[in-house]
């Protein structure tokens, strides 16, 4: 399926609270492929990863974002099964189906 370009966010809204997306090199001392600071409300991407891996990273870290803001307790195995499943979901199908989701039909 054909997807238009669509630039990176530098934010992202989290249930009302507002996080940074930073996207950090590996060497600047980013290992791991994402964080989430919860705490000073940032979002690390690491630079350099498959676009699609990159999505799955931001959802992902978004995900952590929402479990710690919901007191959800989810572990990593459930986060990233989470990420994975809804990347799919968008992925897989017809644009509709996000603009369906986000309620922007």
């Amino acid at each position: 399926m054909s997807r238009t370009k669509v630039s990176r966010p530098e934010h992202v809204r989290i249930l009302g609270r507002d996080f940074n997306v930073k996207y950090t090199a590996l060497d600047d001392g980013m290992i791991t492929l994402g964080l989430m600071q919860y705490n000073s409300m940032v979002i690390n991407i690491r630079e350099g990863q498959e676009k699609l891996e990159e999505r799955d990273t931001f959802l992902h870290e978004t995900i952590h974002a929402l479990s710690d803001t919901m007191c959800l307790e989810l572990n990593e195995t459930q986060v990233t099964a989470l990420a994975h499943g809804l990347i799919a979901i968008f992925e897989d199908n017809d644009p509709a189906v996000s603009k369906y989701i986000t309620g922007t039909n």
